[in-house]
C-alpha cells in the first residue's frame, strides 16, 4: 500500500477549489460571506483506497457535490458543518460526524468560517 502526504495553504480562491477537488471531489464552491480571501489549509494523507485530511477553509461556504465513487465523513474539529440532503437537515458540531453517501447529490449549506474539518474519504469499491 502506497502513502502520499498533500499540504497545502493558499488565499486563492481558484487554487482553494481545485486543491480540494483534486484531493476528494469535483464540487460546486461557493463564498457565503464578502470576504475577499479564502485561507485553506489542507493536509491529506492518501492510505489506498482511503483519504484522510484536515481541511479548514477560513471563510464560509456551501459545497455541492454528488460524492462520486466513494463516500465521506466529515467530522469538524471546530465550528459547524450545516448540511441537507433531500428534506433532511443536519448540523454537525466538533465530535459529530456527518456521512455523504457515494454517488447521491448533497449540499453543505454551511461550512462556518472557523469550522476545521476531519474528512475521511473511501473509495466505495
Amino acid at each position: 500500500m502506497s502513502t502520499s502526504e498533500q499540504p497545502v495553504g493558499t488565499r486563492d480562491w481558484d487554487t482553494a477549489h481545485r486543491a480540494v477537488a483534486d484531493v476528494y471531489f469535483p464540487h460546486e464552491l461557493r463564498a457565503l460571506d464578502e470576504r475577499d480571501e479564502v485561507d485553506l489549509t489542507l493536509r491529506t494523507v492518501e492510505l489506498g483506497g482511503v483519504t484522510i485530511g484536515r481541511l479548514t477553509w477560513g471563510a464560509a461556504v456551501s459545497i455541492e457535490c454528488d460524492y462520486p465513487g466513494a463516500y465521506e465523513v466529515n467530522v469538524p474539529i471546530s465550528g459547524r458543518l450545516h448540511s441537507r440532503r433531500h428534506h433532511d437537515e443536519l448540523v454537525s458540531a466538533p465530535g459529530q460526524g456527518t456521512i455523504f453517501t457515494a454517488d447521491q447529490p448533497s449540499l453543505i449549506t454551511r461550512w462556518t468560517a472557523d469550522c476545521q474539518v476531519l474528512g475521511v474519504k473511501f473509495d466505495a469499491e
